[in-house]
């Protein structure tokens, strides 16, 4: 029987209590609660055996600032960066800058405002 972490809990939208956590949703479908995109996105990419590194949200940034939320190795060395923000959050000029200058050298670098859209992002990518 296969075991279900407490990641795989929250990525389906249950609490460490088995709870079912009541999700925050915006009228165009972004999250209005930015930590748990993070959560979810996190949870995903641990399933999904992609290595990530995720930017701590309880303090300021101590890599560079305006640099995504998250840098995810994906297959066939791919790397895609990810900026999370709430339905109506927006970029700073460091973020903003950041994405340009990614996408400028190639990378995958985007914005995603709910689960939904980071799910259409992996199938897009071929995940």
């Amino acid at each position: 029987m296969p075991r279900i972490t407490r990641f795989d809990l929250m990525a389906m939208g249950y609490g460490p209590d088995g709870q079912k956590l009541q999700k925050v949703q915006s009228a165009d479908g972004g999250n209005d609660d930015e930590r748990q995109l993070h959560d979810a996105i996190a949870a995903y990419c641990r399933r999904a055996d992609l290595p990530f590194i995720h930017s701590r949200m309880d303090r300021p940034t101590s890599i560079a600032l305006g640099a995504p939320d998250f840098v995810i190795a994906m297959p066939g060395g791919k790397t895609l960066w990810l900026e999370c923000k709430t339905a109506k959050g927006k970029l700073t000029t460091e973020q903003n800058a950041w994405l340009h200058w990614l996408k400028s050298k190639g990378h995958e670098a985007h914005v995603v405002r709910s689960m939904r859209q980071f799910m259409d992002l992996m199938l897009d990518m071929h995940l």
